[in-house]
């Protein structure tokens, strides 16, 4: 039936009913002489319009809820088509103009689709030949013995061969952080401005690293295409010595705590999809509640697009911490912007002290002899929130993984996870597509877009999620959410049902 009808017979059915029953209703009251009486008469008046009334809000509330609904239906699968899933399709099934236009929308999406594959095809041999160009740079740098650094104009460091992370003890990748970090700052900055201001000239000296140590350095300039300016830095040790000091860093004066400890990764998890079990309780708004007491105004206007996050999971022994349940995984990969870095990530098994219970072990694949020899949470936990650093942390149902850290955190005197911002996908996905859409990880996942590996692993988990949440930041900054203030109140509005 086409829409125009639809809407003629719906305002026929708002009038004719009502018109129909009032006019039977007041012949039946002529007939019987009650409505001789004025009182009588102004009685049913006001009876009849106040029942009119009501029968028109209900019917006229019925069919704008069904026309509206359907159309928000199609913003909101336009927009994920639009945003952050391409392949996503309309199912819009109400026989009229609606479903004619979803169709149109369709199959426009479909000519978008193809005009895209064929622009990827062509990206995808762009990118395979700067790849093999990378590949054959890298080789060459890896080769060499000499350590090769490469400096933006602000000193911060853009490539970097293995050699020159191991003459400065960097530990993890250098990429992105300052020379300024390992290398005597006032002799350095003194020998940048000693430089000639042509690109070619080099200057050879000797410059200690921050531990003390003394390299041979030429520093000379590069031009690059575009007409930016680059440092190039390249090292020697003194006297020559390759041996390098085992690497690590430390915590508030704790032991030295190993970089890469002992992680199940997306190994972990059962063989086939296994439902996880059904938390008892989702969410712990008090938790919620104190994390929000904490951010500061400062804190609230950074906008999202310059903040850094780590989004983070966990595998537990069972469901209620205090009864006794543990940590046995702890994961977390960082994002910037809209990007999942997937090489910076945080991946640990955790021996809980106490055996693993076998209803466990069904669903996340871990058992008591996997993590029979890894660390505790006394060592994990600071490294993880080393790893962290000044990230915020956003996790999918994040009070439940809250809820087994932060006593922990407490316990070893860290600084504490719920005084810091932590956002939840679950619900800024309710915030953005109201509590009747199902917000599991799997549906979210679908409606995005989003591969699902490694499910009930932590660390698949929050590749995952985090994969779903830079989808959102696209659709919450169409929506206006553009500071981490305005994020947690989407948060916040999401924690109560509207009406």
């Amino acid at each position: 039936m086409r829409l125009r009808r639809k809407l003629t017979l719906a305002v026929l059915g708002l009038f004719l009913p009502p018109t129909a029953v009032a006019g039977i209703v007041l012949l039946l009251l002529h007939r019987r002489g009650v409505l001789e009486d004025p009182s009588a008469l102004f009685t049913a008046v006001i009876v009849g319009l106040v029942t009119m009334m009501a029968y028109l809000a209900l019917v006229a509330r019925g069919l704008g809820a069904s026309l509206v609904g359907t159309i928000e239906e199609m913003r909101r699968g336009t927009e994920l088509m639009a945003t952050v899933n391409a392949d996503r399709r309309l199912q819009i099934q109400t026989g009229d103009e609606l479903e004619a236009l979803a169709g149109e929308i369709n199959r426009l999406a479909d000519r978008l689709r193809v005009a895209r594959e064929g622009l990827d095809e062509h990206a995808h041999g762009a990118t395979r030949t700067l790849r093999a160009e990378g590949a054959r740079l890298s080789a060459v740098l890896g080769a060499l013995v000499d350590g090769v650094i490469v400096a933006a104009a602000d000193g911060r460091i853009t490539l970097a061969n293995p050699a020159a992370r191991r003459l400065l003890n960097g530990g993890g990748s250098l990429l992105g952080r300052a020379l300024v970090d390992f290398l005597e700052q006032d002799r350095l900055t003194a020998r940048l401005a000693d430089l000639g201001s042509a690109p070619g000239s080099a200057h050879r000296f000797v410059l200690e690293t921050t531990a003390g140590v003394p390299l041979h350095c030429v520093l000379s300039r590069v031009l690059e295409p575009e007409g930016g300016l680059l440092f190039v830095l390249v090292l020697r040790d003194v006297v020559d010595e390759r041996s390098t000091p085992e690497e690590g860093f430390i915590l508030e004066k704790r032991s030295p705590v190993p970089d890469r400890l002992p992680g199940m990764g997306l190994r972990s998890g059962p063989r086939g999809h296994v439902p996880g079990p059904i938390r008892s309780e989702l969410y712990d708004f008090s938790l919620l509640d104190e994390i929000e007491r904490h951010v500061g105004p400062a804190d609230r206007d950074h906008r999202l697009d310059e903040l850094s996050f780590v989004v983070f999971d966990t595998e537990t022994t069972g469901l209620r911490p205090d009864a006794g349940d543990r940590v046995i995984s702890l994961a977390g990969v960082r994002v910037a912007g809209t990007r999942v870095k997937r090489r910076e990530t945080f991946d640990a098994l955790v021996h809980p002290g106490r055996p693993v219970p076998p209803d466990s072990t069904r669903f996340h694949g871990i058992t008591d002899r996997d993590v029979a020899g890894a660390p505790s949470v006394d060592v994990v936990l600071p490294a993880f929130l080393a790893f962290v650093g000044h990230a915020v942390l956003v996790g999918h149902e994040a009070s439940f993984d809250v809820r087994f850290l932060a006593p922990e955190a407490r316990r070893l005197c860290l600084p504490s996870l719920t005084s810091r911002p932590i956002l939840d996908t679950r619900l800024l996905s309710r915030s953005l597509h109201g509590p009747a859409a199902e917000h599991s990880l799997e549906a979210l996942a679908l409606r995005l877009g989003v591969p699902v590996v490694g499910r009930h692993s932590a660390l698949g988990d929050a590749l995952t999620t985090a994969e779903i949440f830079v989808r959102l930041l696209v659709i919450l900054e169409k929506r206006g959410v553009r500071t981490l203030g305005d994020a947690l109140d989407a948060v916040r509005r999401a924690r109560t049902p509207t009406i």
